[in-house]
């Protein structure tokens, strides 16, 4: 696969509009396709995403993290545990993190201030950075991974809450350091049981996602996938609402359960 070839297919996928940019990247891929030294791959990947987005719109990429510590969680400081190409983009200069100790974006652009300004009482609820793509209709890029490896996804789960029994709401405290600022946060997460454990698989619902407005490309054997967060919803929660366990590989163990 040709570096330009890549730049070419994303500037297809994301079209000519104002909508954000979100990014869920895996560089291994790329790894085989890209005929560079492997180093420079993540450097290259975020220079063609930043040209390809432009500066009219803005760039999104999730910088999960495993929560506070010790009462404290330092965003200027904590390294994104959602792989090299999101710390790399973190790093970059003039891009900001929105306030949470569990599933923080980083963001450069005109929705900077919006984004990173969000303090919702419940991570995938009204007023949460999920809310906040569904609401601006953001373009979704799946690089590397299976086209079904977005997080926002899980925004359906708690849109069905009442017919799910395999999450549970569970509240954390904490303070939050950012840019020379403390900001003493609540954050109520939607959490997996761990008694049975949950095991989700999304890709069953590869073929419906397609169905709905998923546009999936093969360069050299590795996925780019592109679709819109409305279209996303629409193709999803219709299912998860006929079949709560539809994305739960285990679903034995809960099906047995009464709903909480």
């Amino acid at each position: 696969m040709k570096i330009e070839q890549f730049k070419e297919t994303i500037k297809k996928l994301i079209s000519d509009d104002d909508k954000p940019v979100v990014v869920f990247a895996a560089m291994w891929s790329f790894m085989k396709a890209w005929d560079i030294p492997a180093q420079d791959i993540p450097h290259r990947m975020l220079n063609v995403l930043m040209e390809t987005v432009g500066e009219k719109r803005s760039l999104v990429m999730p910088t999960e993290t495993s929560g506070y510590k010790n009462g404290t969680f330092n965003l200027d400081e904590e390294p994104s545990q959602t792989g090299i190409l999101s710390e790399l983009f973190r790093k970059r200069p003039l891009t900001r993190r929105s306030l949470s100790a569990f599933f923080s974006h980083v963001i450069s652009g005109p929705d900077t201030e919006e984004l990173v300004s969000l303090q919702p009482e419940f991570a995938w609820g009204e007023g949460s950075v999920y809310e906040w793509m569904e609401l601006k209709n953001v373009h979704f890029l799946m690089l590397g991974t299976h086209p079904t490896h977005c997080s926002y996804l899980h925004r359906m789960e708690w849109l069905n809450r009442e017919h799910i029994n395999y999450r549970y709401n569970k509240k954390f405290e904490g303070t939050l350091l950012r840019e020379g600022k403390s900001f003493p946060i609540q954050e109520t997460l939607y959490v997996r049981s761990l008694n049975p454990p949950v095991v989700n698989d999304f890709t069953v619902i590869y073929d419906d996602l397609k169905q709905g407005g998923m546009t999936v490309k093969m360069l050299d054997g590795v996925h780019v996938a592109h679709m819109r967060a409305i279209d996303m919803k629409e193709a999803y929660l219709p299912l998860l609402k006929k079949d709560p366990f539809l994305t739960v590989k285990n679903r034995a163990d809960f099906e047995r359960k009464s709903y909480v």
